[in-house]
């Protein structure tokens, strides 16, 4: 009876856990360039904004390549 009970409730977690998978589908990537050169990320047609920061350090005064 024990057995059952953890087996149930292991289960239940599981498929609670599981429920998270669901979003995680392929998505349709394009890049767009407008009339002006810029170009634009979009995912699923909708605007994606990539969040980042590059970081290189330069000396004052130095060319940074």
């Amino acid at each position: 009876m024990k057995n059952l009970k953890i087996r149930s409730v292991l289960c239940i977690f599981l498929f609670i856990c599981s429920a998270g998978v669901c979003d995680a589908l392929p998505k349709k990537v394009e890049t767009v360039r407008h009339s002006q050169g810029e170009w634009e990320l979009k995912v699923d047609g909708e605007p994606f904004i990539i969040k980042g920061v590059v970081y290189n350090f330069s000396v004052v005064g130095d060319d940074p390549d």
